[in-house]
Formats: C-alpha cells, sequence, structure tokens
C-alpha cells in the first residue's frame, strides 16, 4: 500500500464525482508531488496500478475555546479531532481516558467535586492535545499544500 499526498495544485473530486480519468490524473499528481525524491520512491509512485487508487477523506475540528465544565465532557476526537499525518489521535484519547479516570478517581476519593474534577481533566487535555491538532495543519500545509484549509475555506 503506497499512502501520498498530491502536488499542491491539485483538485481532488469526491469518491461520487470521479471518472475513469480521475486515478491517472491523481497518480501524475502524485508524481508531482514526489518528483524531486529519491528514484526509487517516484518509480514506485509511476507503477501505482490505477484501479488501487482511492482517497481516504479526513475531518478535523478547529480547537474549539474552553467550556464551561459540566457533568458532561468530550474527549478523543469528540474534543479534538484531527488530521492522521501524526497518527497521534488514538495515542492521544488514551491520555485523555486516563486523564479523566485519575481525576475521576480524585472526585471519587473526596478531594475535589466531580465538576471541578471534570473541569481540570479538560484543562489538561486543551494543555497536550491542541498543540498536535495545530501540527497537524501545519503537516496538512508542508506535505498537502494547503488543501484541506482550502476546502474548509471554501466550503465543503
Amino acid at each position: 500500500m503506497v499512502s501520498c499526498s498530491v502536488a499542491g495544485d491539485t483538485v481532488v473530486p469526491r469518491s461520487r464525482d470521479w471518472t475513469s480519468e480521475t486515478p491517472a490524473i491523481l497518480r501524475d499528481a502524485m508524481g508531482r508531488a514526489v518528483q524531486h525524491w529519491d528514484p526509487s520512491v517516484r518509480a514506485i509512485v509511476a507503477g501505482m496500478e490505477l484501479g488501487s487508487i482511492f482517497v481516504i477523506p479526513f475531518g478535523r475540528l478547529d480547537p474549539p475555546e474552553p467550556w464551561t465544565p459540566s457533568r458532561v465532557t468530550l474527549i478523543g476526537d469528540a474534543a479534538h479531532a484531527m488530521l492522521p499525518t501524526l497518527g497521534m489521535g488514538a495515542n492521544l484519547a488514551l491520555r485523555d481516558a486516563g486523564m479523566l479516570a485519575e481525576q475521576l478517581r480524585r472526585a471519587g476519593a473526596g478531594e475535589v467535586g466531580i465538576v471541578d474534577a471534570i473541569g481540570m481533566a479538560e484543562t489538561q487535555m486543551r494543555e497536550y492535545a491542541y498543540p498536535f491538532v495545530r501540527a497537524t495543519m501545519d503537516h496538512d500545509h508542508a506535505f498537502g499544500g494547503g488543501a484541506l484549509e482550502r476546502m474548509r475555506s471554501a466550503g465543503e
């Protein structure tokens, strides 16, 4: 399996809008994205079978402003969905769960109130997760030509 970005000027249609020419257009765009890379990488892209090319749409959330803590909270992608380019989403969701569990333990022990415990977990989550959300957008600009930002601005 090959996972590759396309050249920044490439318009990638939604899957339902693909034509028989789309896979070749995308393979050529991938080739332009790696045109200055090692010849072996260029050969892998050039040798891709057109029938094997597909697109996986990605979504993300802008980091929201802090919300008022309550007895309901969000963790993982519900709180900080990000691009998968850094491979951090699942790791951060597990860290969120551990942080929340620790704060709920403190509330169960009577050290803090339940809403205060959830608020502390949310504050800590924002401190470590939001920089990764922003880093994935930097990654999109560096390796995807900012395509996701353009799609967001266009309202897609």
